[in-house]
């Protein structure tokens, strides 16, 4: 597996426990959209989460790519 597809795939899974915490930390009261459905929540954590651990390997890596290592 790519280091990239690793990296993104961490991201996945962290984010999708940062959602799930969110879900309990931040009840829903009344029409909420996102905390509504812990499944809604879950995944929207699981998507930001592959986002960012993907932008964060490629700042680095194209860092490291630069300096010749």
């Amino acid at each position: 597996m790519e280091r990239t597809s690793l990296f993104t795939v961490i991201g996945y899974l962290v984010g999708g426990l940062g959602g799930y915490l969110y879900y309990l930390a931040f009840p829903c009261e009344g029409g909420c959209t996102i905390t509504s459905n812990v499944m809604i929540t879950v995944i929207i954590g699981a998507f930001i989460g592959g986002f960012l651990f993907q932008l964060i390997h490629e700042i680095f890596y194209s860092k490291s790519e630069q300096n010749g290592q």
